[in-house]
């Protein structure tokens, strides 16, 4: 069983192992739709990754709306990956799993 966790990542891969490193998006060769989808949201994402606490309760809204967006996008990603894993997306806007 492998333990992996989605996230939005300012300068590498938004998939991690859990107790390894970054995985490449195309080891499991996800969709290209899928993988838009993922560069479009990091995208907006990455926004938020150098903001103060302080500023981030500003923007609680959109956290919260990116938030769903990569939940939405993990769930994807669990029906298409076969192999033996649990998933679980981590809220960089609120610093915890959300999922």
């Amino acid at each position: 069983m492998r333990y992996l966790s989605f996230m939005a990542d300012y300068t590498g891969s938004c998939l991690k192992d859990d107790y390894d490193s970054e995985i490449d998006l195309g080891y499991f060769g996800l969709p290209k739709e899928v993988l838009n989808k993922i560069h479009i949201w990091n995208k907006k994402y990455s926004q938020v990754i150098p903001l103060s606490e302080g500023e981030r309760l500003s923007c609680n809204k959109e956290i919260d709306a990116l938030d769903a967006e990569g939940i939405s996008i993990c769930n994807e990603l669990k029906e298409i990956i076969s192999e033996d894993v649990k998933l679980r997306y981590f809220s960089e806007g609120k610093f915890k799993y959300l999922a």
